[in-house]
């Protein structure tokens, strides 16, 4: 139930910082475009392992 009740606003902000990441992207400066996609890269694999490693410690964490 929980996971279902959080993954629209977290699909949201991840989408949300994606774009403005990925706009950054567009500029001149190469650095930026490469800080651009290396930061939406880390927006992106945070967001998975908050669905997906967060969940799964926390029921390991209980049965110890």
């Amino acid at each position: 139930y929980t996971l279902s009740a959080v993954i629209a606003p977290m699909s949201t902000t991840t989408i949300a910082a994606l774009i403005g990441f990925r706009a950054m992207s567009l500029g001149t400066l190469k650095m930026m475009g490469d800080l651009g996609t290396v930061m939406s890269l880390g927006v992106l694999a945070s967001m998975v392992a908050a669905i997906t490693l967060v969940p799964s410690l926390l029921m390991i964490s209980e049965k110890i």
